[in-house]
């Protein structure tokens, strides 16, 4: 055998088995990839969540800048099936909610020292983030049962009735994808009105395991928010209620695993992990004749806020 006989073969053996190794990664993710909403099943998720900034109703004029800290316990209960699509309610059983002395990072453990529980029960937190919502396989929201209680009264371009979404935070296409597909829609947790977001989200890569098939996704949203609200800080159209005048921007950037448990017969999956940053930029404008009639909270100034959220499914088979 020569030097470029040796060279050459194993070099085209090396192409031939990226090629093989490529084209079985991308043909693990083709069909339609759905989530898992059998009727029956539960899924316990943990929610950590740092808050930074300015918002209301944590901050007060002359304060520094407001330090959040939350961690939640879901509870994804899959309930029934018909022609609509699936009923999944997402409860939280567990919550401890607190105000930290500064930022820190989002896998750290605030200083006892410098933590001061917030005063919430745990009913009044269910009241707010606790859904009941019928979803398509696709993770598509077809209709939020559940009421909004309003526990943050202005609009800061974060759904909390939709904070679910973060366990279910990507609608996959209909076609099969394959890596490095990208897609759009406009529905997640963020915006307040579906013709102002945009998401984009990216299968970055998929990992065939022995018995799975582990993807790795992206997604960028934007929402550019124009909003009046009340004197209750709820969003409006009636210009007689309109007091205040609300405008800027939300980005949310996102990575994600799922782990899909079939990969014979579609893509079945599950959220494992997921990371979240939120930015907020927003500004009130008052447009009261009187002004003091407003609560100042919901009158006037910024609300930059950045949040910071890990998302984890609990180790161990989903209960049924």
């Amino acid at each position: 055998m020569t030097f470029i006989s040796r060279l050459v073969v194993p070099t085209l053996g090396i192409l031939v088995a990226l090629c093989a190794g490529s084209s079985a990664n991308a043909a693990a993710v083709q069909g339609p990839i759905t989530y898992g909403l059998t009727p029956g099943t539960h899924r316990i998720y943990t929610v950590k969540a740092l808050f930074d900034g300015r918002f209301p109703p944590f901050d007060q004029p002359g304060n520094p800048p407001v330090h959040l800290a939350a961690v939640l316990t879901y509870d994804s209960h899959v309930l029934a099936s018909n022609a609509e699509g699936t009923t999944v309610s997402f409860t939280v059983t567990h919550a401890d909610i607190s105000l930290i002395a500064k930022r820190i990072k989002l896998d750290a453990k605030p200083d006892p020292n410098n933590e001061i529980p917030y005063p919430i029960d745990l009913t009044t937190v269910q009241s707010a983030l606790d859904s009941k919502v019928i979803l398509k396989p696709d993770g598509s929201i077809t209709r939020i049962l559940s009421k909004n209680s309003n526990l943050i009264k202005v609009n800061i371009g974060f759904d909390l009735r939709k904070l679910f979404t973060l366990m279910m935070p990507v609608i996959f296409p209909a076609q099969g994808v394959t890596p490095v597909a990208t897609w759009s829609n406009n529905t997640g947790v963020i915006g307040s009105s579906p013709a102002d977001v945009h998401y984009s989200t990216t299968l970055s890569s998929a990992d065939q395991q022995p018995h799975s098939v582990i993807l790795a996704v992206t997604q960028s949203a934007e929402s550019n928010i124009a909003d009046t609200l009340n004197a209750a800080g709820e969003s409006t159209t009636i210009a007689g209620k309109a007091v205040t005048k609300l405008a800027g921007t939300v980005l949310l950037k996102s990575t994600m695993q799922f782990v899909a448990a079939n990969p014979t017969a579609g893509q079945v999956v599950e959220l494992s992990r997921g990371r979240y940053d939120l930015t907020v930029h927003l500004t009130r404008t008052p447009v009261a004749a009187d002004a003091k009639s407003v609560d100042a909270q919901f009158q006037s100034g910024p609300i930059d806020v950045t949040g910071r959220m890990l998302v984890t499914l609990s180790k161990g088979k989903p209960k049924s």
